[in-house]
Formats: C-alpha cells, sequence, structure tokens
C-alpha cells in the first residue's frame, strides 16, 4: 500500500496548520531566550544587590538600595529598549519564583516547567504556594491562555501586577508604602488624573485612614487591658512568693494522745 502524502497547499493560500504550528514554535523559542535572559538578569541582581540572599530579595531589601534605583535609571536613560523597572523586579521575581517551586514536590516542579513566560510572570504576584499550584494545574489541563489565566485569578479575587492603579494600593498598605510604587503616589502622576478620579482617591484614602486609625486605638485599649492584666498577675506572684517565704513549717510526728 503506498504511503500516503501530506496534502500540498499551493503557494497563493494560507495553510492554517502551518502558521499555527509555527506560531506555537517561534513563541515559545521566543519565550526561552527572554525567560532565559531574564533568569540570568535576576541572578544577577540578587547576587550584586541583595548580597546573593532570596529572601533578601524577596522582600526587597536590598543593602544597596539607592545603588539598584541609580542602575536602573541608567538603563533606562541607555535607550528605549532597555530594560525597564518592572522587568528588573520580574526578572528578580522569576527566579525567587522558580526557587520556590524547585522546593516543591517533583511533579510540581515539572508541571511549572511547561508553563511559558508569560503565564510565570502572571503567576508572580501569587503568594500562597497553594493557589499558585492550583491554577498551574488549571493552566496545564485546561490549556488555558495568559488572558484565561488573567480571568480566572480575577474570579478567585487575586490582584494582577498588570493592573496597579493608585485606587487597586489603597487597599493594599505595603505597597502604597512601597517606594517600588511612588510612580502612582507621587504628583506628577496625580496631576494627570480627572478632577472627579481624584475625589474618588481623596474619599477614599479619608476612609482607609480612618479605618487604621480606628484599628490602631483598638490595638492601644488592648495593649492596655493586657498591660493591667500582666501587673495584676505580677503583683499576685509577688503575694504567692511573700506566701512561700514567710508560711511556718508544718510540725513533724504523730499527735500527741489526749488523756
Amino acid at each position: 500500500m503506498a504511503k500516503k502524502s501530506k496534502e500540498v497547499v499551493p503557494n497563493d493560500q494560507v495553510d492554517i496548520d502551518l502558521v499555527d504550528k509555527a506560531y506555537e514554535d517561534l513563541s515559545q523559542i521566543f519565550s526561552n531566550h527572554l525567560e532565559n535572559a531574564m533568569q540570568d538578569a535576576g541572578k544577577y541582581v540578587i547576587k550584586e544587590f541583595y548580597g546573593d540572599d532570596l529572601e533578601l530579595a524577596r522582600k526587597k531589601e536590598s543593602h544597596r538600595k539607592e545603588s539598584l534605583y541609580k542602575l536602573i535609571k541608567r538603563l533606562q536613560n541607555r535607550s528605549a529598549d532597555s530594560p525597564s523597572k518592572s522587568w528588573i523586579y520580574q526578572s528578580i521575581g522569576i527566579v525567587i519564583q522558580e526557587h520556590d517551586m524547585e522546593k516543591e514536590e517533583k511533579d510540581s516542579f515539572q508541571t511549572f516547567g511547561k508553563l511559558s513566560l508569560s503565564h510565570k510572570l502572571s503567576l508572580l504576584p501569587i503568594v500562597n504556594m497553594g493557589t499558585k499550584k492550583e491554577l498551574i494545574t488549571a493552566v496545564i489541563k485546561r490549556n488555558l491562555s495568559v488572558r484565561q489565566l488573567e480571568e480566572l485569578k480575577a474570579e478567585l479575587q487575586i490582584p494582577s501586577e498588570t493592573k496597579v492603579s493608585l485606587l487597586t494600593l489603597l487597599n493594599d498598605p505595603d505597597k502604597l508604602t512601597n517606594s517600588d510604587f511612588s510612580e502612582y503616589t507621587n504628583i506628577a502622576a496625580l496631576r494627570k488624573e480627572a478632577p472627579n478620579k481624584l475625589k474618588k482617591m481623596r474619599e477614599k484614602t479619608y476612609k482607609k485612614r480612618e479605618e487604621f486609625a480606628q484599628k490602631q486605638l483598638e490595638i492601644l485599649q488592648e495593649s492596655e487591658k493586657l498591660e493591667k492584666y500582666a501587673k495584676s498577675y505580677d503583683q499576685l506572684m509577688r503575694v504567692i512568693d511573700k506566701a512561700i517565704e514567710t508560711r511556718k513549717p508544718a510540725k513533724r510526728g504523730r499527735p500527741a494522745k489526749k488523756n
């Protein structure tokens, strides 16, 4: 029986199968090269600016923070194609994320390795490892695109790094007070906003400020109450110690018989 030859598409027609396959193959090639570049950049920055300490890098507590900012600024001024500030921090995140996944069971790490760089970048904001593993499994089993992954994260109310604004930062005081997000809170950025949006931001800022002030008052009151309790126990211990010191020793021997 003669071997069936592959159908040849005429040169003047679009071969959809070829286009789809080539798109996926080339996208993977581009992704692999970019991911390798981000891995190399992330490892370099962690080594030089965080003393090769992944935990310091995770917390963004560089002992050379000012030097790192100066480097990023110089890179940005070099050319339009130079790495951005977010690219640098994403490269650090990529290294940390792979390190965290590598500590998980072998199957989870191998499944994670099948994801594209875009998927991995989408997973960077997720701290909870259980949630991250569930999303990784969903991407593989359901063949989710990055857009679909973002939609799934939105359904689970997981924040996305690509949707940062002052209004979202107001719900995340850790980020709001982090200098890495100062570009959203400086006067130049706020002047670009519409008056009605600025008014909304002002109202929400006041509301959050009052919320934290109330929490601070509750903590202070709780602290005073606990301090009062502690003093009471201190006083009781002193009384008990005094009782122990002054307690008369018990008489030994049998009691005398009555006549």
